[in-house]
């Protein structure tokens, strides 16, 4: 028996859209347990858990993962504008929003060093 490791697209691993089961894993569970292998040796060939092993043998067709979506966010009621929004910015954090020009820079970006007072030393008089 071949064993088969899988490996997940960087870009889909971002974006949220990672299947759990692929297709071909499942269908290669579903080659193996008509094979007449265990559970056991299937979810140790494939590195997966027994418990998935069995809802993959219980399911009668593959079907993707798909993770319900949430509507009792205190962000749901602006999903419209965040969308739009990421879109406008090509989904980045560090573009500022247009009113945000009053907001002063972090310390770090400042041009001039922020002058602190040391514990310990005396100012000569």
């Amino acid at each position: 028996m071949s064993t088969k490791t899988a490996t997940i697209d960087p870009e889909r691993q971002m974006l949220g859209e990672v299947e759990v089961i692929g297709q071909d894993r499942w269908e290669e569970i579903r080659r193996r347990a008509g094979e007449g292998a265990s559970i056991r040796a299937i979810a140790r060939a494939l590195d997966l858990d027994r418990k998935t092993v069995r809802r993959c043998l219980r399911q009668t067709e593959w079907k993707p993962y798909q993770r319900a979506a949430r509507i009792d966010t205190l962000l749901s009621t602006h999903a419209e504008y965040l969308r739009r929004r990421a879109a406008e910015v090509g989904y980045s954090a560090q573009v500022p929003h247009p009113r945000s020009s009053k907001i002063p820079p972090p310390l770090a970006s400042r041009s001039s060093p922020v002058s602190r007072p040391t514990t310990g030393t005396v100012c000569p008089a």
